[in-house]
Formats: C-alpha cells, structure tokens, sequence
C-alpha cells in the first residue's frame, strides 16, 4: 500500500497523461530526533523511505523518480544524484535548508520534477505546499511540495546551447553551469551538435506522445525551419530514433537526455530502446 505522500499524488495525476518525476529530499535526520522520541531507530528510516518515496522503495508506487532504482542507475543518473547530494548535504552553518533546495530547483525542473517529498520546511515562491501529513511512531510531518515551472518530458524548441566540453563530454561543472542559466526548457549540448541548420525558434506543440513497452511514438512539427525534439528519458547506446522510418542520430543533451532534429513539417517519431541480451 502506497504512504499518504504517493497516494496523494497519484491521486492528484490520475487524470492526467503528462509524465512527471518526484524527487526525495531529506537533508538530515537529526532534525528529527526529540526529547520525546528519542534516537532516530532503524524502524524509523524505514516508514520515512517508504514515506519520501525513496529509491527501492518508489518502484511498487508506480511513480518515477529522479533517483530511479539504485541497483540500476545508468553512471549519468548517478553523477546527477551525487551533485544534487553535494548540495542537499551542505553544513547547516553555510546553508539553511531552504537555501539548499534553492540551491538545486533549476536542476530539478530541468529533469521533469513535478513534486518534492520532504519533512523539512520550504520557503520559496518557486515551491508550493499542496499537501502534509505524519508518519511513523512520532508523527513526523511530512511535506509535499509541487515545483513551479518545472519542464515537460518531452518537447520541441529550436533553443539551443553548447555547454561543457569542446570534446563533447558534460561533466559535474556542467551541472553547475545549467543550474545558473536554466530558465525555459531548452536544448544544452557538450561539443559538435549532430544539426547544421538554422532552428525555427517559434512555438511547437508535440502532438500525440505515446508510451508502448519499450517504444516512444510522437506526432511532431518541425516548424518551418527545423526544431530540435527533446526526449527526457535517460541517454543509452540501447536507443534508435526514426524520423518517418529513417534512422537518425541521437545527441546526449542536458547532461543525460536525449535530442534528434525534426527537419521541417510534420513527421511520425519513433524511439526504440533495444534490450541487451543478458546483463
């Protein structure tokens, strides 16, 4: 049975067709600990896992999350997690917990993340509290949280920008660079871009994204000019793109994620995850 915190949000999407992730965020237990309580026991970590959506713990719920199934995490994912982590553990001394969470929303909406499960107090404009509730043998408040303007996982835009290495590699400082520019879903790239054309920078709509097992199915509009088409799922050699039945090459964007150019009009998209044999 999923906690009050997933119940609540997969409550709140069930009508809903847009793909969301949530994110995690529990920078220190010790905030937890009271005179009346006692010491934070496993049995408490626990009900708070389960509670946060945690990873290993968020599969069953039927949610994504941004932290994924840890004994599957692609090295990309795990870079990600590590830098949010950096953050999230900053000393209380140098940042307060508001400001850490501040400290990382533009990585979070970057990576399609809708709400933020917590049982700490934020205080920003950017984050609205939807939902509270306790858990656990303490009543632990527990917080739900839903990011503003957090960006879609899939979506057209002829915004584009080169970051990170000439050699086309994104590393940690990448993420450091993005945060600070992020402001509207746009395409960032690390090297030579696989497009040479000019992009329209007009409005796009995606027009029939579609989910069957291991395929993406879209209805796009390449404008007049050409876009570039963002896939917010993780980059993996495993993936093949088709534009209208030709194969096309996929460029690593946005530190994991994937883009194709859509040449002008409208075409039928295809993504293909092929699964390896064994492991």
């Amino acid at each position: 049975t999923p906690p009050d915190t997933v119940r609540y949000i997969l409550e709140k999407e069930k009508s809903s067709s847009l793909p969301y992730r949530v994110y995690s965020f529990a920078p220190d237990v010790s905030v937890l600990e009271t005179k009346t309580c006692g010491k934070f026991t496993e049995y408490d970590s626990y009900i708070l896992s389960r509670a946060l959506a945690e990873p290993n713990y968020a599969m069953p719920f039927g949610i994504d999350t941004l932290t994924g199934y840890d004994n599957f995490q692609p090295a990309v994912v795990t870079e990600i997690n590590a830098y949010l982590s950096q953050i999230k553990n900053t000393p209380t001394s140098s940042m307060d917990f508001s400001g850490r969470i501040r400290a990382m929303r533009n990585t979070l909406k970057m990576m399609n993340v809708k709400y933020i499960i917590t049982y700490v107090d934020i205080h920003d404009t950017d984050f609205t509290l939807v939902y509270s509730t306790t858990t656990g043998r303490c009543e632990y408040k527990m917080h739900v949280y839903e990011l503003r303007n957090y960006w879609p996982r899939y979506f057209l835009t002829g915004d584009t920008e080169q970051i990170g290495s000439k050699d086309g590699i994104f590393d940690t400082r990448s993420l450091s660079e993005m945060e600070k520019l992020t402001n509207t879903p746009r395409v960032y790239y690390a090297g030579n871009p696989l497009w040479s054309h000019p992009l329209d920078q007009g409005p796009a709509i995606i027009l029939r994204p579609e989910t069957r097992n291991n395929t993406l199915l879209f209805e796009v509009g390449g404008g007049i000019k050409g876009k570039m088409l963002f896939v917010g799922n993780t980059y993996l050699p495993q993936w093949k793109a088709y534009v209208d039945t030709v194969e096309v090459l996929i460029q690593n964007v946005n530190y994991q994620h994937m883009a194709i150019y859509i040449p002008p009009g409208l075409h039928v998209v295809r993504f293909e995850y092929q699964q390896p044999f064994g492991f």
